[in-house]
């Protein structure tokens, strides 16, 4: 189970995320065509947001992190889901 605290920051990270996802993200298909989009299923933001609606915050922030640094172009991309909740 989640605490309030990273209920409250995960949140607040969603909300961040959606912006990104409404405002940015078109825009750089615009600046860098339709190839210039996320490399992975599902995209890097609704990664960080399954994270963040299953993990612990510093966990889910660790995750997402991770495979945002996995985004460059000598990575082929692919399939990633968000990894299952711990028991």
């Amino acid at each position: 189970m989640l605490s309030a605290v990273d209920r409250l920051l995960a949140g607040l990270t969603i909300i961040l995320l959606r912006f990104y996802r409404l405002c940015v993200s078109p825009f750089l298909q615009v600046v860098f065509g339709p190839g210039g989009g996320c490399r992975f299923h599902p995209t890097c933001s609704r990664y960080a947001r399954d994270c963040l609606r299953q993990h612990p915050f510093p966990f889910a922030l660790y995750l997402s992190v991770s495979r945002i640094l996995k985004c460059h172009p000598f990575h082929p991309g692919g399939i990633d889901p968000a990894p299952p909740k711990r028991l």
